[in-house]
């Protein structure tokens, strides 16, 4: 699918990188949302629906992939003559654009609530139901103050990190499609160079569709419960998922 209404026909390297994509979505994600449903300690129960949210988002635009590359293979994608292949192409497009819209919307808006929900939780705690419950009240009592510090501190410094690299991952992706699409629609059709619509216009759509498929590396690379539920459902590691400290019981 070409960036502002360009008809470009996939060659064997996009063809190929789209099933790629396709499957490392489709896998990742599953994996993600199956890892978080039978985790039942150690993962916080919000990060874990919010995670969940966010897979079931970027899972959504595996079968959009697929379907593209399928319409590709058929010829869908070349130039129609009749107004009716004209029109029923259209509707088709509609369609394609559609699934690609909820998945990367629903993906972008599942971010922004967790941002807002942490903002909220770091700037104003004492509004934040989570902290204000009697238990934890007692608890704080109880606790010398000095270690509940030190603790908080760290709990929010592994988050600006995790959110730091994710927001970084994702603007890095997102930068090329965005650029490209300027491009296109300042210079025209006719403007563009042969290199830019015959691998440009694809990669740009590539790199933000990997978007939909790194999250789970970060999250094993950034805290360890993940990893070791991760683990655990392969099977190549140890069951126990450390629920003292983790990141996840705040976000």
């Amino acid at each position: 699918m070409g960036i502002s209404g360009t008809c470009i026909t996939y060659n064997v390297v996009v063809e190929t990188s789209r099933w790629c994509l396709f499957a490392f979505i489709l896998i990742s994600n599953t994996l993600t949302i199956s890892t978080m449903l039978r985790t039942k300690q150690g993962i916080g129960q919000k990060g874990k629906w919010y995670i969940v949210s966010l897979s079931l988002a970027d899972i959504l635009l595996s079968p959009a992939i697929g379907i593209d590359a399928v319409m590709n293979r058929f010829g869908v994608y070349c130039p129609e003559i009749s107004e009716e292949a004209v029109w029923r192409k259209r509707v088709i497009y509609i369609g394609l654009g559609i699934l690609y819209v909820q998945s990367l919307g629903s993906a972008l808006l599942t971010l922004v609530s967790i941002a807002i929900d942490r903002f909220v939780a770091i700037s104003k705690p004492i509004f934040y139901k989570n902290h204000v419950s009697p238990f934890r009240i007692r608890l704080i009592k109880k606790l010398d103050s000095g270690s509940i510090s030190h603790k908080s501190f760290e709990r929010t410094k592994r988050y600006l990190k995790m959110s730091g690299v994710t927001l970084a991952t994702m603007l890095a992706l997102w930068a090329p499609y965005i650029a490209v699409n300027f491009y296109v629609e300042y210079y025209g059709q006719k403007g563009l160079p042969w290199w830019l619509a015959e691998y440009g216009i694809q990669l740009a759509y590539s790199l933000m569709f990997c978007n939909s498929w790194v999250n789970p590396f970060f999250y094993c690379w950034l805290n360890k419960d993940y990893r070791a539920a991760f683990m655990a459902v392969l099977g190549i590691g140890k069951s126990k998922v450390h629920s003292e400290g983790s990141m996840t019981e705040q976000c």
